[in-house]
This record gives C-alpha cells, sequence and structure tokens, in this order.
C-alpha cells in the first residue's frame, strides 16, 4: 500500500487536511529521536473498535514518554470519530500519534511542540496468510529498566522491525521474540498465545506491549469459564504445545502452523476463538 495515497483526509495541527496537504517537517524531533507514540484502532460497521480503551493507551503511553498532549481524551476520541466519517469508513484503520514538533535538535525537549496526527483507511487483513510460519529471533525484547517497554512508542518498534524483516527475508511470517532472560516474549506485533492439555499460556507482559486484543481474550478465556495461565515461559514450552495463535489489534487473532521446523496442526481453538471475538465486533 501507498500511505499517501489510500489516506485522504487527516487530522494535524487541529485541522482535518487532505492527505497531500498533511505535512511535518524533516527536523521534527520525534524523527530523530524516536520519541513519538501512537496506537492502531480497528473500524468494525463505521465504529471503531475499544477505541476508549485505546485512547487510555494512548495517554498512557504519553506519560511515560513525556508528551504533554494539550488535550483531553474526550477530544482525541471526538476526533478519531470525525476522521473515520470524513474519510467514510465502513471497515479499516485508525493510527493517532502523538509526536514532537522541530523545536529542538537534542535529546532536550523542553520547548518542542506535542502534535497529534490521526489518520484513517480501509484495511483488511493484516497477514497475507490465514495461518502463519514463525522463527526464533537473534534479537531480545530488552528489560523495563532499560527500555519504556509499557508504552507503545516508536523506539519499541526498531528492534521488532529488524527482526521481522529478517524473517521474511528467510521465508517466514514473523518472528518469536524472546526478552533479556529468554522468556517468550511477543512475536513483532502481536501478542501470543499457546493451547496445550486443556489449558492456555500466554507470557506476562513485563517486556512487551499489554495489548488490548489479548485482554479481550483473556476475557474471553474468563467468560468461557477456559483455564489459563499467565507467566514466564521458556521457548520449549511454546515448542511443545499443541496449538498456538497470535492476537493484535490489526491481526486480531490468527493461528500459527509453524515455529522454525516444529508444525502444528491443529487450529480448532483458534478458530472457536475468532468466532467468540467476531461477536463482540457487531
Amino acid at each position: 500500500m501507498n500511505f499517501e495515497e489510500i489516506c485522504k483526509i487527516i487530522f494535524l495541527k487541529n485541522k482535518y487536511l487532505k492527505s497531500k496537504d498533511s505535512q511535518i517537517h524533516v527536523l521534527s524531533h520525534s524523527l530523530h529521536f524516536s520519541s513519538s507514540v501512537f496506537e492502531g484502532i480497528r473500524v468494525y460497521n463505521k465504529k471503531p473498535f475499544f477505541l476508549e480503551e485505546h485512547v487510555d493507551r494512548l495517554f498512557r503511553s504519553c506519560a511515560i514518554m513525556g508528551l504533554n498532549l494539550n488535550l483531553r481524551k474526550i477530544q482525541v476520541i471526538d476526533i478519531c470519530n470525525e476522521v473515520v466519517k470524513k474519510n467514510k469508513l465502513n471497515n479499516g484503520y485508525i493510527r493517532p500519534i502523538v509526536f514532537r514538533g522541530a523545536q529542538s535538535m537534542a535529546p532536550d525537549t523542553k520547548n518542542c511542540e506535542v502534535l497529534l496526527s490521526v489518520a484513517a483507511w480501509r484495511w483488511d487483513a493484516f497477514y497475507k496468510n490465514s495461518s502463519l510460519k514463525l522463527t526464533l529471533a537473534k534479537w531480545k525484547k530488552p528489560g523495563p529498566d532499560t527500555s519504556p517497554v509499557a508504552a507503545k512508542s516508536s523506539g519499541s518498534y526498531q528492534i521488532l522491525t529488524l527482526a521481522k524483516n529478517e524473517a521474511m527475508k528467510k521465508g517466514f511470517d514473523d518472528v518469536v521474540m524472546l526478552d533479556y532472560k529468554n522468556y517468550v516474549a511477543e512475536s513483532s506485533s502481536c501478542n501470543i498465545f499457546w493451547f496445550k492439555d486443556e489449558m492456555v499460556f500466554t507470557p506476562t507482559t513485563k517486556c512487551s506491549l499489554a495489548g488490548i486484543t489479548r485482554k479481550i481474550v483473556l476475557n474471553i478465556l474468563k467468560n468461557e469459564k477456559i483455564n489459563y495461565k499467565v507467566g514466564n515461559f521458556r521457548i520449549n514450552e511454546l515448542i511443545n504445545s499443541e496449538e498456538v495463535f497470535l492476537t493484535g489489534t490489526a491481526s486480531e487473532i490468527v493461528n500459527v502452523c509453524q515455529i522454525d521446523k516444529k508444525k502444528f496442526k491443529k487450529k480448532k481453538f483458534t478458530e472457536f476463538l475468532k468466532t467468540r471475538f467476531d461477536l463482540l465486533k457487531i
């Protein structure tokens, strides 16, 4: 996709602009110092999905990264809804991003303007394949005392971007990331779950983002009275499971059929969760 062309109306600097007119300066601080935070929000039937939860997380990310956005949550919610309306989206994706302007070219940000942009576009499936092949990444997720892992920030995706592109060059769809203690963490942009012996397992989010879709899936498991465990797990526990799936706003819930040489034949549980998840879109 060429996002310059598919986005029609974008909110930037308190205005709704045509995509070609929504420009920022090349010396914007966040472009050079990775000091932006963002969200990805699905739109189903003209309605943003779990919008308030995403905006809450956006503001938490702002607080972690020291971005003082001069807007209230309800204003950001209204802007997101208006961008969906102006782009005439039935089903799609919203990308709010908070970033610093071009008032500093050093780590010092006290004079930097903090800006919000919101774009939206039609976006169907995130992955081309309905069942994914993953490989173990050589990169590790840093600890919470090394990186602001709780924020959905642009800097957090540097390692993830490198890892995913290396995986794709090898013929895989995505990666399994371990954290700095060699526990299973996540994929490049999704939380990871697996199923074995009537139990669902998923890592803690000490070194990865606490996903909105992850939370939705955990609530589904609670409501369905399905046993699950959140904890620290080694890669062999994932590899020796019966079924694996990823969760994320863009990807929703997607099955994993292979991790390196290990193949998983089952996807029945993934399909069950997808049917429960789809009921929430209505």
